[in-house]
């Protein structure tokens, strides 16, 4: 239902500046290319098992991986960017935690005759890969190049993304010429705390382009905007109280303070335009939007004497339209993470399942750093580890 309303709200500027920049990746890498031991299929070498079961045919293929890859709705925007910059194949891989979604879009393909499954190879990367690759790979397909289109290796995997990560540090990938020219992200960047985030993507493909759309940036609004009566709440009312609860959630939408992270981390802000969500009572995400919000401020509505369920049936009585702030950023990754120290001077466990840094930095505030974490340990005096 989101893949609409993400269709039209992503920046069609960045998709353009993303292109520029896969196509001088491109031309930087076609000196490469031209040597005879470059063109040589590379294929799976068991004491590298993170290298892609599916051949390299030349160096004009683009390596992408997509996590937080859902249903895979950026890899047509991505095909069509990889195209345009020059390449004649794409190698995909995408990672999600939850592989529901990724296998239903494997029989879609599939089903349509669009991609074959290379199930045998499959299964041999599954092998090689368990050791290390801390995940299920679900599926290998292959679209075959032809005139109309590019030649399509998609390698599916089910797993933690900071998991992925972890691993891919201590891999030999990149010294065996499987480096990653572009990481995509959509409506995931809010989801982990900037250190965490630009420090996991860094670990996973170093000195790759990072594109980052939908990025959430903290503003929830609809409109025309209510100003609320007697026990009924404003909308602004609402939508503070549903940002609380996302911050409790563990989510993080300080773009400003995602860019200091940024510059912090010697990775290279290329660009930073707006993809603001406007989601109309007639989109079929409305409802769905609209039930998250409600259900997320129910309970602290409540406690502060608010009708929230009859402010629910007014949204839908006013048919207002939702606009959400979002960011589409596209960024440069170091060739190597560099240590963020986070300042929190004491840990607070304040149970059944909630942490808290507290003191940080000079303002003293208190912060929600993570929920449900099963261990937590300190690997560095001004370092917060959580495993």
């Amino acid at each position: 239902a989101k893949g609409g309303v993400d269709e039209r709200a992503r920046n069609k500027a960045i998709v353009e500046r993303l292109t520029r920049e896969l196509s001088a990746r491109r031309a930087g890498s076609s000196g490469r290319a031209s040597s005879p031991s470059a063109k040589r299929p590379r294929h799976n070498d068991p004491s590298h098992p993170y290298v892609s079961s599916v051949a390299l045919s030349s160096m004009s293929a683009c390596r992408v991986i997509d996590v937080g890859a859902g249903s895979l709705s950026m890899l047509a925007v991505v095909e069509a960017a990889v195209k345009a910059a020059g390449y004649d194949e794409l190698i995909y891989e995408a990672i999600d935690s939850d592989g529901g979604p990724l296998e239903g879009v494997v029989e879609a393909l599939v089903s349509r005759g669009d991609y074959r499954r290379l199930d045998g190879e499959g299964a041999a990367a599954t092998d090689a890969a368990a050791a290390v690759w801390p995940g299920q790979l679900l599926a290998v397909l292959d679209r075959p190049t032809n005139e109309m289109q590019l030649g399509v290796r998609l390698e599916l995997w089910s797993g933690d993304v900071r998991a992925f990560a972890s691993a891919r540090q201590v891999s030999a990938r990149s010294r065996v010429g499987q480096a990653y020219d572009l990481l995509v992200a959509s409506a995931f960047a809010d989801l982990m705390c900037p250190e965490a985030l630009i420090s996991t993507l860094v670990r996973l493909a170093p000195s790759a382009i990072a594109y980052l759309p939908i990025t959430f940036c903290g503003r929830t609004e609809l409109q025309p905007e209510a100003a609320g009566a007697g026990n009924g709440p404003s909308d602004k009312c609402v939508s503070e109280a549903y940002h609380a609860h996302l911050r409790t959630q563990g989510q993080h939408f300080d773009v400003p303070h995602l860019l200091d992270v940024c510059e912090r981390a010697e990775v290279t802000a290329l660009a930073v335009e707006p993809s603001d969500w406007r989601i109309e009572p007639s989109d079929d995400f409305f409802s769905y939007l609209l039930d998250f919000l409600s259900s997320g401020t129910a309970v602290s509505l409540w406690r502060a004497g608010f009708d929230a369920a009859g402010w629910r049936r007014s949204v839908l009585r006013r048919g207002a339209a939702f606009s959400v702030g979002n960011v589409d950023l596209l960024l440069a990754l170091p060739p190597a993470p560099v240590r963020l120290s986070l300042p929190y001077r004491m840990l607070e466990f304040s149970a059944p399942r909630a942490v808290h840094a507290v003191s940080h930095g000079s303002a003293g505030v208190r912060e929600a750093v993570g929920e449900g974490l099963s261990l937590i340990h300190i690997s560095e005096p001004t370092r917060l580890g959580m495993i």
